[in-house]
């Protein structure tokens, strides 16, 4: 009998077809998983109990973030034949020093600017009231139509909220005191966390490399690295963005005449850190005081925070991030649009960052393991 010949080639062509497809199928599985954990986390409300977990050890985190931030001084200090000990004193007091500055600047100048705006509450109130009038005037003699009862739901409405809020202001003020008091005491808590964790920190590094089996120690300190910097790149990328926003804001808000410019500043600021969304709703209450003031005021800062926004949102945030965390413009889009809708708001906070972590672990996996190797 003769013995057929056996088709190396085809054969290797078959495996190699057959690899492709099982990693494909890998890849797809990885998808599914990750999906399904996303809808078991939200369904059971995981997210909900890390939040509660997270307000509980706040001063903590506080201290562990601020070490994180402050220890690349401490070592580049320490780098310099400085004490490690004296190292951390004066990084701390520097950060100290320069935290009581900048405090002791804004407050007054805040405090000055919240009077003034509790000041023209009322003035808000009497020009929505006059503008709801003239449009439901316009609007019922344009129609023919009987809208008095809308109307006045919507003026009693109006002014049930004004009249709210000024009897209501010493109960708020109280508990804004309260609640600035007692986030000062967690704050100078995390401080003090801090300030302790910095003297160790570089130990406590050590500590978790120690209890990583040595066969994964390489591995797992190469991706603990890879976050560490990516965690950095975020926070430094957020920084500029609302300093830049915040920065531009108050210069056009003065330029442009609005009251209290460095109090609504800071709001387009701080809200620029909640991704989409956030730069809208801190542009609202500039925008209805400016209206109050005057409606080419008010016109003037819708349209300067609709470009400063639009500009912001589509070109400045995706290019900072992009250069500082490595991330396509589009990949920051996807994973906004995908953690936004399973988790709100908090998805959106948190979107670049973990996208960022998901691409760093691929890659490193792709190139450990040749995952998506098609050759």
């Amino acid at each position: 009998m003769k013995k057929e010949n056996l088709d190396v080639k085809n054969l290797n062509e078959v495996i190699k077809l057959a690899n492709n497809i099982f990693k494909i199928a890998y890849f797809l599985i990885l998808i599914i998983a990750i999906y399904a954990i996303t809808l078991i986390l939200e369904k059971w409300g995981v997210l909900d109990f890390i939040l509660i977990i997270f307000k509980i050890l706040t001063p903590l985190f506080i201290g562990l973030v601020v070490a994180w931030l402050l220890n690349p001084a401490v070592v580049y200090l320490h780098k310099q034949k400085i004490n490690r000990t004296l190292s951390t004193v004066i990084v701390y007091f520097v950060f100290l020093l320069s935290f009581y500055l900048l405090i002791s600047f804004f407050i007054p100048v805040f405090s000055e600017q919240i009077n003034e705006f509790v000041l023209i509450v009322p003035v808000i109130v009497d020009s929505l009231l006059e503008w709801v009038d003239r449009l439901f005037i316009t609007f019922g003699s344009a129609n023919n139509a009987n809208i008095e009862q809308i109307k006045l739901g919507i003026i009693e409405t109006i002014q049930q909220m004004g009249l709210d809020f000024t009897t209501n202001l010493p109960t708020l003020t109280v508990n804004f005191v309260a609640s600035f008091i007692s986030g000062l005491g967690i704050l100078f808590l995390g401080l003090m966390i801090g300030f302790f964790l910095l003297f160790d920190f570089e130990k406590a590094k050590k500590v978790i490399v120690r209890i990583i089996p040595r066969k994964n120690k390489a591995d797992t300190m190469l991706i603990l690295h890879g976050i560490n910097t990516t965690l950095k790149h975020f926070v430094q990328g957020i920084l500029l963005t609302s300093i830049l926003i915040f920065v531009v804001c108050t210069l056009l808000f003065s330029i442009m005449g609005l009251k209290a410019p460095l109090l609504f500043g800071l709001v387009c600021g701080i809200t620029n850190i909640i991704p989409i969304v956030g730069p809208y709703i801190g542009g609202i209450p500039p925008v209805i005081v400016g209206f109050v003031q005057g409606p080419a005021i008010g016109l003037l800062i819708l349209i300067a925070i609709l470009i400063i926004q639009s500009v912001e949102s589509a070109f400045i945030q995706p290019l900072i991030m992009s250069k500082t965390m490595k991330l396509h413009p589009v990949s920051i889009i996807v994973g906004l649009l995908i953690f936004g809708y399973f988790f709100g708001i908090i998805g959106l906070m948190i979107a670049t960052p973990i996208v960022s972590i998901i691409k760093l672990l691929f890659q490193f996996f792709n190139d450990k393991f040749n995952i998506f190797d098609f050759k």
